[in-house]
């Protein structure tokens, strides 16, 4: 189990370096920011979608490793995602993080060690609402 435990932490790492690295978009289809009033962790996202899916995510990120390494996940795990179901990320990530459940996205299984730590589910979750709360305004403006 400690392999496994260790695995999980250079991958949680290696996300977190990921975000770190992201772009700004040129041109935007969407942007969204939320901040956890908690711990002030902070993230803004930034869309493209074509024919409602994502096809390119960048984000800033001010806060705790988890938080960097979630949204640095998310850079990746979002791309080609349908806008729909991006939507519902934020509550099936949550269900995955308290009812001991699979993450709903490929690789997502680098989180299941927070499970334990009800308070630092925010901060895996804080880019999915970023990113919903991104479509959603998108949405309400056309």
């Amino acid at each position: 189990m400690a392999d496994l435990t260790q695995l999980y932490q250079d991958q949680i790492l290696g996300y977190a370096r990921d975000a770190r690295q992201s772009q700004p978009l040129a041109h935007p289809d969407a942007t969204a920011a939320m901040k956890n009033p908690t711990c002030g962790d902070e993230v803004h996202v930034a869309l493209n979608i074509n024919n409602g899916k994502i096809t390119h995510v960048s984000a800033e990120t001010q806060g705790c490793a988890i938080c960097e390494a979630s949204t640095g996940f998310a850079l990746r795990a979002l791309i080609e995602i349908d806008t729909d179901h991006a939507l519902e990320l934020p509550q099936k990530i949550e269900d995955a993080l308290t009812q001991n459940q699979d993450i709903p996205l490929s690789g997502g299984e680098a989180f299941h060690p927070i499970r334990a730590f009800k308070s630092r589910h925010t901060c895996v979750l804080l880019v999915y609402q970023a990113v919903a709360k991104a479509i959603t305004n998108k949405r309400m403006i056309k």
